[in-house]
């Protein structure tokens, strides 16, 4: 494209302030840039183009507020070929290249791409196109190659956003109430108010039958949980503060198979919060014996046999001591995660570190283990979470 600077002809030649020249008004004493093709031809061609690209025909009328803005129009219509396409992302080991040039885009810049592999999540990729820059981008959950993702870019760490294309991400109608924490089976089970329920909908008022099984009304079901195909209600004696596991049978949830007085303290209520995996049981406040720590960051790991519905000490942990009790949290290969005020924390379980892994802002939810899957939901509908 030619610019004024390039013909020779009359121009501003403040090149400072007009680097590709500026049109000259003629005056007396001024000679002016001519109206040539030399000057316009280029500009008014480009624009003509650009309404033929976005399927606007001149249709000979003067454009006017009585009659219409053709090129206003074709701004509209019009696309582009970075982000209003598809872009193929080609990815070998943790590089990622495209083929345009990110050199002149803004921060937080974002573009639809078809990555050609998986994406593993927490890793960091390095990402380049025609020119020189490269950023760094990374994502949250594993994504599958041939999946539909979009990229935001920018001169921290960039995100990687899936949107189609992973095939192991579910997602579960969770309509009822906050699911249980920790459930093996692929049915939902919701646990309120001593009462659990199931999308069937059935519900078992648990707390009463277990109440009905003790002959003791002083009992009451603090939280519930599915491990090892049994359902494990977590008890306590409202006056004595003993605590106490009482355990049904998955297929039958009116009846009480084991109630079992762990070995703890009564007469004093740290508040015990109950956690699970498929392997054990996990219980704060609590060491050899259940409910005997003040510290909440105090965690005991027990076994439980689902043959007779007792609970063995295995080992305890102090992690670390700015740990936030919380019942939003699941356990995942010995790592601890809770969602508080919007941060995903985790804490190591093996190690007792804590590491963020990412502050959300303001989102509130329930996070929850469902059949060896995390999952989120704020209402009715809970996706999977890959952390």
């Amino acid at each position: 494209m030619r610019t004024i600077k390039t013909t020779g002809f009359p121009q501003d030649t403040d090149l400072t302030k007009f680097p590709d020249g500026q049109i000259n008004n003629e005056t007396d004493t001024q000679i002016g840039t001519p109206v040539v093709r030399e000057i316009y031809g280029d500009v008014l061609t480009n624009l003509y183009a650009l309404m033929r690209d976005s399927g606007i025909t001149a249709n000979g009328n003067e454009d006017s507020e009585l009659t219409q803005y053709q090129l206003l129009e074709a701004f509209k219509k019009f696309t582009n070929e970075l982000n209003d396409i598809r872009q193929v992302a080609a990815i070998s080991g943790t590089d990622i290249s495209v083929n345009f040039d990110l050199d002149f885009l803004p921060d937080n810049y974002v573009f639809i791409g078809l990555v050609s592999d998986d994406i593993t999540a927490g890793q960091n990729y390095n990402i380049t196109g025609t020119g020189n820059n490269s950023y760094v981008v990374k994502s949250s959950e594993n994504i599958d190659g041939s999946s539909v993702v979009l990229f935001v870019i920018n001169q921290s760490i960039g995100e990687i956003v899936p949107l189609s294309g992973n095939g192991n991400k579910t997602l579960l109608i969770a309509n009822l109430s906050n699911p249980i924490s920790f459930n093996e089976t692929e049915n939902l089970y919701y646990f309120s108010n001593g009462k659990i329920l199931t999308n069937t909908p059935n519900s078992f008022d648990v707390q009463q039958i277990i109440r009905v099984s003790q002959s003791n009304n002083d009992l009451s079901v603090v939280d519930a949980i599915i491990h090892k195909q049994k359902l494990i209600c977590f008890v306590i004696n409202t006056v004595s503060l003993e605590y106490s596991i009482a355990t049904f049978s998955i297929n039958d949830l009116t009846v009480v198979e084991f109630f079992e007085t762990p070995l703890g303290i009564s007469g004093v209520d740290n508040q015990p919060y109950l956690y699970a995996d498929k392997d054990f049981l996990y219980f704060t406040n609590s060491d050899a014996q259940l409910n005997s720590i003040l510290d909440d960051f105090s965690i005991a790991k027990y076994d439980f046999n689902n043959t007779t519905g007792v609970m063995t000490f295995v080992s305890a942990n102090s992690i670390e001591n700015n740990f936030s009790k919380t019942t939003n949290a699941v356990i995942k290969s010995d790592e601890l995660f809770t969602l508080v005020n919007g941060e995903l924390n985790k804490y190591d379980l093996n190690s007792n570190t804590i590491s963020n892994v990412k502050n959300l802002d303001i989102v509130n939810g329930i996070i929850f283990n469902q059949g060896e899957k995390i999952y989120y939901t704020n209402g009715s509908v809970a996706t999977e979470w890959n952390i």
